[in-house]
């Protein structure tokens, strides 16, 4: 019987708290998003869709996630992790020529919007030949935007550090820290299996 793939990891760091939102996907159509917090390390797992997750751009307090997600069509759904669960829906694609969440505010660049509530960040819609907006231009959006601190093992295993400066290290659907020479099993989320998870009252609302 051949042996049961391992799940495919990639993680995105908030910049400015002990955050990191992991994305699990196996079986190939399926991804589950995890929340761990990294000052305790708590895993908390969250919903699954069936899609699979292209991009990711986040708050700098991890509240809110901008996320590019591709089934039949391609669109950003912002949310709070760990759950998928809309509070704007994009028709877009999350690149420069799309959507992102940059220093906290949620810039909409030629796109169409699904909104029931109002939008705490701020919403800011560029057009394409824009060259500035309160002082940010287009370069630097871009700049700004390659430097996201992302650990992806989809097809391996990758290492980096955690806000706490540890080295991680992510392989075979497993996050790991060292301990001197050792390596430490944090997380191992091959057990996880889809299933249906309702968001909270909380992640529903901004």
């Amino acid at each position: 019987m051949t042996p049961k793939a391992p799940a495919r990891l990639i993680g995105y760091f908030a910049p400015r708290a002990p955050v990191c939102v992991l994305f699990r996907r196996g079986p190939t159509k399926f991804t589950q998003m995890v929340l761990w917090h990294t000052d305790t390390d708590v895993f908390v797992p969250g919903q699954w869709i069936r899609g699979v997750v292209h991009d990711v751009t986040m708050t700098s307090d991890g509240k809110y996630a901008a996320i590019e997600i591709m089934r039949d069509d391609q669109h950003v759904t912002v949310c709070r992790p760990p759950y998928f669960t809309a509070l704007e829906v994009v028709e877009s694609p999350l690149c420069y020529n799309g959507t992102q969440i940059f220093r906290d505010r949620l810039y909409i660049i030629d796109s169409k919007v699904y909104a029931d509530n109002a939008c705490p960040l701020e919403r800011l819609t560029i057009g394409p030949r824009s060259i500035s907006h309160n002082g940010y231009n287009y370069e630097y959006l871009r700049q700004e935007y390659k430097r996201r601190w992302v650990i992806d093992a989809r097809k391996g295993a990758a290492c980096g550090r955690d806000q706490r400066k540890r080295e991680v290290l992510f392989k075979d659907g497993k996050v790991y820290d060292f301990e001197g020479d050792n390596l430490r099993v944090l997380y191992d989320s091959n057990p996880s299996t889809f299933e249906s998870i309702p968001a909270p009252d909380w992640a529903k609302q901004w």
